[in-house]
């Protein structure tokens, strides 16, 4: 159960956002903060990042979109740090 102004994070499949957003607000969670995932910049999105806040006003901010490959289908500079910041974290890292 979430507490008044807890937070839900969720990865959902893109196509079904209508669904997600509806699921929220049936259980008084309000959409807070997204950002879509693309596999490149000529991709439709294939996720989104999703937090909810529980029983919060509507307010959404979209965020800058993600896009996992660049056009020589090589990993992004945001894809890279987003893999360094994991390992960082694995190994104990604060950086």
């Amino acid at each position: 159960m979430l507490k008044p102004a807890g937070k839900v994070f969720t990865i959902y499949p893109a196509k079904r956002l209508a669904e997600l957003v509806s699921c929220f607000r049936a259980n008084s969670i309000e959409p807070k903060r997204m950002k879509f995932v693309f596999s490149d910049e000529k991709s439709a999105a294939e996720f989104v990042l999703a937090e909810g806040r529980k029983d919060s006003r509507e307010e959404l901010k979209i965020e800058p979109p993600l896009f996992i490959y660049d056009k020589d289908k090589k990993y992004t500079r945001q894809m890279n740090g987003i893999f360094s910041d994991l390992v960082a974290a694995a190994s104990g890292g604060d950086d």
